[in-house]
């Protein structure tokens, strides 16, 4: 945690949530990266969760970057929610 940053807790289980962002390629699925990391040009499980992140939903198929998103996200790994801000 650094420095003026704003813990929060889950709203169900009242556990301490990890600060990070939920990331989204069109076509390309949807994942949750710790703070400071990108999406790797070519996307696959292991290349997301080598960065510290969690794929929360990925297509069959590799994905390429093209149009990258992410939004500030807070998960629970324990009762597996998270919150988005947007």
């Amino acid at each position: 945690m650094t420095k003026g940053e704003t813990l929060v807790d889950c709203p169900l289980c009242g556990k301490e949530m990890r600060r990070g962002q939920a990331a989204y390629v069109p076509t390309g699925g949807l994942y949750f990266l710790p703070p400071g990391e990108t999406l790797p040009l070519t996307i696959t499980r292991r290349g997301i969760e080598d960065r510290g992140g969690i794929v929360l939903d990925m297509c069959s198929s590799l994905g390429w970057l093209r149009k990258p998103g992410a939004l500030p996200a807070y998960i629970c790994e324990n009762c597996r929610k998270m919150i988005v801000e947007y």
